[in-house]
């Protein structure tokens, strides 16, 4: 598991430090109150609605267009190349942060023995993010509908950029999904509350 969260967050941090501005590429499904809906992989998380979206079937229309906006993308374009069967879902805010660095989130799952439990997982995943360069790092246990959850945060340096991570581990069977989030550290304290608000929404579909 700790490869493939490793990996994941490569990904999203190299994709938050674009300096260019990035534009709709898939039409969401429109839902009320500024949010969409967004599926795929056997899941579906409600998200704000100037995100640009997209999932496993339209990875390639996403990196056309990612491939359009700069060289700052070319770290995110070959990273979700090499691991297009790893993200259920994806998403990038199209407002900017701080130092022009964009939130962002994505989807994985990872399967494991049905007996594991996320608390004997989580020191070695802590060591995986230790070993990456992280600090600050906090995990506590949480509750997501009937399955057990851990929210995790940590910083990381990408660049010049610090960057926060906020992730959420839900095991279900012998599957767990991992919904991660990060934003530039001085723009967290106003994202957790949408972040959160995100993670809440969270399904895992029959």
């Amino acid at each position: 598991m700790k490869r493939t969260v490793f990996l994941m967050i490569f990904s999203i941090l190299l994709a938050a430090c674009s300096s260019t501005s990035p534009t709709s590429v898939i039409e969401p499904t429109a839902t009320p109150a500024g949010t969409i809906v967004l599926s795929g992989g056997g899941v579906a998380i409600r998200i704000p609605d100037r995100y640009i979206s997209g999932n496993q079937e339209t990875v390639d229309a996403v990196l056309e267009k990612l491939k359009t906006m700069g060289s700052s993308y070319e770290g995110a374009v070959q990273s979700l190349t090499n691991n297009r069967d790893v993200y259920l879902v994806y998403a990038f805010d199209s407002e900017f942060g701080t130092n022009n660095t964009i939130s962002n989130m994505n989807i994985t799952s990872v399967y494991v023995p049905e007996d594991t439990k996320l608390e004997d997982e989580i020191q070695s995943l802590i060591s995986t993010y230790t070993d990456a360069g992280a600090t600050d790092i906090e995990n506590n246990p949480c509750q997501h509908n009937d399955n057990d959850c851990i929210e995790l945060e940590a910083t990381m340096t990408v660049g010049d950029i610090d960057m926060k991570v906020l992730q959420y581990l839900v095991k279900q069977g012998s599957q767990v999904y991992i919904v991660t989030f990060a934003t530039e550290v001085s723009d967290f304290p106003q994202k957790y509350t949408e972040f959160d608000e995100a993670f809440s929404t969270f399904q895992i579909l029959d």
